[in-house]
């Protein structure tokens, strides 16, 4: 059978049309509705009697939950609450009899997956999935090998493998494979939270096990006169953030990371506040001040910086190569702009003494403990202080998990968080995995910096007992590195010194 999986419509009828007519393409046997199709947009009678009539199996989602008397918005943001209330009335008795009757999780007859709108731990409670962590609580909780959900508005897929290892991925299009269990998330039909506004939605052949994801272009200048015509004030935040981006266009807003706007509250449904753009006209006197007091700032960090540095000479930075952060924080004061500069983690180069006596290799080898995955950020190998390794030929023992390649782990991304590109290899024990650049010739090597994972203390803790082995052309080992302990940080410095 062919599944239209879709979440998170919103009340938005032109996307929903959009994405009906895209799945009428597709050749669907059941459309699969994930919850929340009312709140924020300005349609919601329309949508409910769309997707009562097209869909063929429905859970209730938080927004659904509050319309059909099943949960308060006491949890919800100021915005949300205003839309809902307005949505309430929108509604007659049918309609909330049948938010009232939806299940909290659903196992279709026949279908080898479960679908529920937020989590599988507690559906009701309407927590959100988006760090391994809460994946791996979610996996436990349930033994269905496929579970379907939403509630983030994030397309995407959490990957459980044989060995426990829990990965991200956001594919296309994918194979599924029979010994893994995956987390999918559609994304968000009504309310896109990126910064392509289309409508997302996934499609799984259970025969072939081949799963899509689609994106959808939808009317935004008709879903305006629409709201316009509803009398809501409260705008949903790709309309808040497409004006933005439209009036500021060489400062564009960043979206707010879900991870911060969720952060201690487990059943929040957030409307994000206005991304607001820098402020234009200024005083001379307003211009001095921030001038004076961005320069203090920077005077400051600098000589924080340099202080720390000087503690530790075995490290510089490299403003020029750091890696760019999307991890973000939580917004400015009303009174300050919304946007925020990402603090990236600092590129590290290890400065070793011209005087030192370094070996000559061509190969770098890092392995692995056996039984356990051996993944990582980035691997930077330095001769005269320079990375010789980025974009340089990388092999590794097992090319297992195809959305990550060994060459990932020399393309100069060094950062090391969820969702990070990471290099990936394996093997079936008793041997071992391991990864290996190919330098091209033999070069005189001053570090090797191995940046880590960082995202889960349990992932980040498989590099322990791994060590580093170079050899030169003639295939000779001139260097072998015992490594036991990663540090928390992530991040390896290994200065050669040949002795």
């Amino acid at each position: 059978m062919r599944y239209a999986f879709v979440s998170d419509i919103h009340a938005n009828l032109q996307a929903w049309n959009a994405v009906l007519d895209h799945i009428h393409e597709q050749n669907i046997t059941q459309i699969i509705n994930l919850g929340d199709v009312v709140g924020y947009g300005p349609s919601p009678k329309e949508v409910l009697d769309s997707v009562r009539k097209h869909s063929q199996i429905s859970v209730i989602g938080n927004h659904d939950a509050v319309c059909g008397g099943r949960m308060d918005t006491s949890f919800f943001n100021k915005h949300a609450h205003a839309v809902i209330k307005w949505t309430q009335q929108q509604l007659d008795d049918e309609d909330v009899q049948f938010f009232s009757d939806m299940p909290a999780e659903a196992r279709p007859t026949g279908a080898s997956f479960l679908v529920t709108h937020a989590e599988v731990v507690d559906p009701l409670k309407f927590s959100y999935i988006i760090t391994e962590e809460n994946a791996e609580k979610n996996f436990a909780a349930c033994e269905d090998q496929l579970i379907f959900i939403g509630h983030t508005h994030q397309p995407g897929i959490f990957v459980l493998d044989q060995y426990g290892d829990i990965t991200i991925d956001n594919p296309i299009s994918v194979t599924l494979d029979s010994d893994k269990r995956y987390i999918i998330n559609p994304g968000s039909v009504g309310d896109p939270r990126s910064s392509d506004i289309v409508a997302s939605y996934c499609t799984y052949d259970s025969e072939t096990r081949c799963l899509t994801y689609h994106r959808v272009a939808f009317d935004t200048d008709a879903y305006r006169l629409t709201l316009k015509a509803s009398g809501l004030e409260e705008e949903p935040y790709f309309i808040r953030y497409l004006d933005a981006v439209n009036a500021h266009t060489q400062s564009p807003p960043h979206i707010r990371s879900l991870n911060t706007e969720i952060a201690g509250k487990p059943k929040i449904d957030l409307m994000p506040e206005r991304p607001e753009p820098p402020t234009q006209k200024k005083g001379k006197a307003g211009i001095t001040i921030t001038l004076l007091l961005s320069s203090l700032f920077i005077g400051i960090a600098t000589w924080i910086t340099m202080s720390h540095l000087s503690k530790n000479d075995t490290a510089t930075i490299d403003p020029a190569k750091q890696p760019i952060s999307t991890e973000e924080k939580q917004p400015t004061p009303a009174s300050l702009p919304v946007i925020k500069k990402q603090v990236p983690s600092p590129k590290r180069i290890v400065n070793i003494p011209p005087t030192t006596n370094f070996p000559v290799a061509r190969y770098i080898r890092i392995v692995g403990r056996s039984q356990y995955p051996l993944h990582f950020a980035e691997v930077e190998v330095y001769s005269n202080k320079s990375n010789i390794a980025l974009a340089k030929k990388a092999t590794q023992s097992s090319t297992q998990y195809k959305a990550s390649f060994a060459s990932r782990a020399v393309d100069g991304v060094t950062k090391g968080s969820v969702g990070a590109k990471l290099a990936y290899t394996r093997v079936e024990s008793p041997k071992q995995p391991w990864w290996e650049v190919d330098l091209g010739k033999d070069h005189r090597i001053e570090a090797i910096i191995v940046y880590n994972r960082q995202a889960s203390r349990k992932l980040r803790g498989r590099l322990n007992g791994s060590y580093i082995i170079l050899r030169n052309e003639a295939g000779d080992t001139v260097y072998r590195m015992p490594q036991t302990v990663i540090p928390s940080s992530g991040l390896i410095k290994a200065p050669m010194r040949k002795k």
